[in-house]
């Protein structure tokens, strides 16, 4: 599962869903409707079966998102992590 906090200095967005093409580009569009938020910032967790499709699916707009200065925290869980 996938699991993205999408903070800003106004609100918090929590987002839950199963890691798919239709899933990654739904979170995409939030955080590029929030990209004009004071204080945005971005917080990914997801289980390390879903890194590669995650990966595959964001590759365009994560790096992006992270070069123009936007923190983003990414956590990939392995099933030793508690």
């Amino acid at each position: 599962m996938l699991f993205a906090v999408i903070r800003s200095n106004r609100y918090a967005l929590h987002f839950y869903a199963e890691v798919s093409a239709g899933t990654v580009r739904t979170l995409a569009e939030h955080v590029q409707q929030a990209h004009r938020e004071a204080g945005l910032r971005l917080h990914i967790e997801m289980n390390a079966t879903e890194h590669s499709a995650f990966t595959q699916y964001a590759g365009g707009w994560l790096p992006a998102l992270v070069q123009s200065g936007i923190p983003v925290d990414v956590k990939v869980i392995r099933k030793t992590d508690t």
